[in-house]
């Protein structure tokens, strides 16, 4: 919660990344609950103590008095360094409670997708075992945009009618502010040398056929916060022989920065809801291709690498590569 009238301090403050009438998370993302919590219900609600926070995180289980309040809130203390006990225990559970083993079985049942019960145990075994899958689950949940309609109407409008995910490369490039500071950067010309290289690497390992130069691929999903290297595509096309398209948002404002503090410092219209579509935009663009690269100095490429291992992208099986893992030395680019 933020940008509220009542409540700690750390509420009250605005969202940054935000910039319609609200001020708060819901100008770019959905509500994180249906209820609806009153001024005076979080005005009167208890302050959890650190103690009885980190009991919480080793038990899973609040103390009486904290479980019969209504509203409970949480100091600057709060961020997770572990998760709390029994949480994927409870996850198991809810599920197991959902699922009617029955009603998959029956052909004529009505259900939106049949689950075998071969494919619920799986799915529980991952939920058991992988390391990073409650982070996964809530980044997944936060980031349900407010704003599907306008990234749809975006994607509609870039993406051609005969796109292929299986004949292309998602590219996101990271530069900007990021480069010396906390990563190497290189010019666009590598960018695309790579994406040579890296297209006739997958064409081998999806082919298997070494004794050809010909690519499966042929069109490049790009997105950048930097304009330099959004603009940098206009000097290679298909007429000095450069043998894939560039798909992009011509609509992205490229910021030319990763903080929200600075999307104000902007001119013109370049708002920072307007930097946060294309932001969330550029998401969903690298969830297109069958095969992606990005940059593991990144954090908001690290969310499009969770996202695209949880099987959020178009293609059935992405292979996704961090710059740092290119078999070309030269384009090993490290953090910093």
């Amino acid at each position: 919660m933020n940008t509220i009238p009542v409540g700690p301090d750390h509420m009250r403050s605005q969202y940054k990344a935000a910039s319609c009438d609200r001020f708060d998370l819901q100008c770019v993302f959905l509500p994180m609950s249906p209820c609806v919590i009153s001024n005076n219900d979080l005005e009167n609600g208890t302050e959890i103590s650190k103690e009885a926070y980190n009991s919480f995180l080793k038990t899973g289980k609040l103390d009486d008095e904290l479980d019969k309040a209504k509203v409970l809130t949480l100091g600057g203390f709060g961020y997770k360094d572990k998760e709390p006990f029994l949480l994927r225990e409870k996850y198991v559970n809810l599920i197991s409670s959902l699922y009617d083993e029955n009603l998959h079985k029956n052909k004529n049942s009505n259900v939106a997708w049949r689950v075998d019960k071969e494919i619920l145990d799986k799915v529980k075994e991952v939920i058991t075992n992988e390391k990073y899958f409650p982070d996964d689950v809530a980044l997944h949940y936060m980031l349900r945009p407010n704003l599907a309609a306008k990234q749809e109407r975006i994607i509609d409008k870039v993406v051609p009618a005969d796109f292929n995910p299986g004949s292309s490369i998602g590219l996101a490039i990271r530069a900007s502010d990021k480069c010396g500071r906390e990563s190497q950067c290189m010019p666009f010309s590598n960018y695309t040398q790579l994406i040579r290289e890296f297209a006739k690497k997958r064409s081998l390992t999806r082919t298997g056929d070494n004794t050809t130069n010909t690519t499966l691929y042929d069109t490049v999903v790009l997105t950048s916060e930097s304009k330099e290297m959004m603009v940098g595509r206009f000097a290679y096309t298909e007429k000095n022989g450069f043998p894939f398209r560039f798909v992009v948002n011509d609509e992205d404002v490229a910021q030319g920065s990763g903080k929200p503090g600075k999307f104000y410092e902007n001119e013109g219209a370049v708002t920072p809801d307007r930097v946060m579509l294309s932001s969330l935009t550029a998401v969903k663009m690298q969830m297109l291709s069958e095969s992606t690269v990005l940059n593991g100095c990144s954090s908001f490429h690290k969310i499009m690498s969770s996202l695209l291992k949880m099987g959020c992208g178009r293609s059935k099986n992405n292979y996704m590569e961090f710059l740092g893992m290119n078999d070309n030395p030269e384009f090993r680019l490290r953090c910093t």
